[in-house]
């Protein structure tokens, strides 16, 4: 049976970037419920039962390398993503989203990556916190320093990346 983290707990989702992780070292008031080869819409459709489980006050967030690379578009991924992210910030959890990376056998799919988490970042870049964009495709690129942009929810952002009304 799950238990309820603490307030302050810290629930790792996600694909096989989070899965090996050895989160419980590093984070004694944590849970991984990642899973190699999840998508975005894998998290979403137990996003509401980890919340309901564990409670957490934080979420950290790997997922949208498998949608792009079993096919889907940018677009549609980016719709699970705000999918996920809506349900798993339903419990008043902050989420932060950690982005592609560019690893050399996936080199046919930084092209989407790219352009994926650009839409990620315009999504954040509303201010409020309660949502955080890690861009560690840049970051290991070195083509622009690591950025963390914050927006308070996928719904109040508009297409242009601001709050909505």
């Amino acid at each position: 049976m799950a238990t309820m983290l603490a307030l302050s707990g810290i629930l790792f989702a996600g694909d096989s970037d989070i899965e090996g992780w050895a989160t419980a070292a590093e984070f004694p008031k944590s849970v991984n419920v990642g899973v190699g080869g999840a998508t975005c819409a894998n998290v979403a459709k137990k996003a509401e039962g980890h919340i309901s489980a564990y409670a957490p006050s934080t979420v950290v967030l790997v997922c949208g390398e498998n949608d792009l690379a079993y096919g889907a578009s940018v677009a549609k991924t980016m719709k699970r993503l705000t999918k996920a992210i809506d349900r798993l910030s339903s419990g008043g959890a902050r989420v932060v989203y950690i982005g592609t990376k560019p690893e050399p056998s996936t080199k046919s799919l930084h092209k989407k990556y790219r352009n994926y988490d650009e839409k990620v970042r315009a999504l954040a870049r509303g201010g409020g916190g309660s949502f955080t964009f890690i861009d560690s495709y840049s970051s290991a690129t070195q083509t622009r320093s690591t950025r963390t942009t914050s927006c308070t929810s996928p719904r109040r952002a508009t297409r242009s990346g601001r709050r909505g009304p």
